[in-house]
């Protein structure tokens, strides 16, 4: 049996955020203050990656997507839907712009994630009654 269209989409989707995430790991380990020339910029650039409330959004929705696609996983046991991965994204750039406009980074990322959370439970216990 091959592979569908779902399946080598999801592939790429996942290798393109392991790329991304392994480039932000390094450029926050690397102390850009040691560098000189280009690559102190590159990287000095880096360290304030996670300011910024797209790279943000994305940081949080692979956290989220992961923690969805495990759930649906183990409890529905169905395989991964890339179009969760752009629904989720979508959900989380608005809330990261105006979030980070008043709070830090950290703050904006935490207070996203209880709201949806929130509406989650609201809207799971509405379907309930």
């Amino acid at each position: 049996m091959g592979e569908t269209k779902a399946d080598v989409k999801g592939k790429i989707v996942g290798l393109v955020v392991a790329i991304i995430t392994i480039i932000g790991l390094i450029v926050q380990i690397v102390p850009a203050n040691e560098l000189q020339g280009l690559f102190a910029n590159i990287f000095y650039g880096g360290e304030k990656w996670y300011q910024n409330p797209i790279i943000l959004a994305i940081l949080v929705t692979i956290v989220i997507n992961f923690a969805g696609y495990v759930e649906n996983a183990v409890v529905k046991g169905e395989p991964y839907d890339v179009k969760r991965f752009a629904e989720t994204y979508l959900k989380y750039l608005p809330m990261m712009m105006v979030f980070t406009q008043y709070l830090p980074p950290e703050q904006a990322a935490t207070v996203s994630v209880a709201l949806d959370i929130i509406v989650r439970a609201i809207k799971r216990a509405g379907s309930l009654a």
